[in-house]
């Protein structure tokens, strides 16, 4: 039996595996990383919009009037054909292609609404969660790349003997 070494887990016996596995799994945690911070970030501002029921011109609120004036993140999200653009509207309406300013009003219409909330909804969302998955997939990738060698040593032992 083969003892196992930390180092295998990196470069392993088979380079091959070690080379698809880490970089897919380094994917998945950027990913799972930026899903968080736009959860966090953005979800907050559709959440504020969506509890000062701001889903008309008549209603729309002011990133100031929202607590979000110094947050220069939400600034780039409400970018000029950003995808969170497309459900936040400002007042006036031929705004739409402009930056976002201190005076610029917006809402959330709200045939939009339900697009907005189910999108960008930052409830469920955790430090501990996203530990613990990124925890749980590299547990994974260590068990791929434990388990694989063992199962093609395990199959060819078997067919070829």
């Amino acid at each position: 039996m083969r003892y196992l070494i930390f180092s295998d887990f990196f470069t392993g016996a088979d380079m091959t595996l070690a080379s698809v596995i880490w970089p897919l799994i380094a994917g998945v945690v950027i990913a799972v990383i930026v899903v968080f911070v736009v959860k966090r970030t953005t979800g907050r501002l559709v959440k504020a919009l969506l509890d000062q029921k701001a889903d008309s011109p008549e209603t729309a609120k002011t990133l100031g009037e929202l607590g979000f004036d110094r947050k220069p993140a939400l600034r780039y999200s409400l970018r000029p054909n950003a995808t969170l653009r497309k459900l936040v509207m400002t007042v006036p309406a031929d705004g739409e292609g402009k930056p976002i300013t201190g005076e610029t009003r917006l809402y959330i219409p709200e045939d939009k609404a339900y697009r907005a909330e189910t999108s960008y909804n930052p409830d469920g969302t955790s430090l501990l969660l996203l530990l613990l998955l990124v925890l749980m997939l590299l547990l994974a990738a260590a068990a791929v790349m434990t388990l694989v060698p063992l199962l093609v040593e395990w199959l060819s032992s078997a067919l070829f003997r």
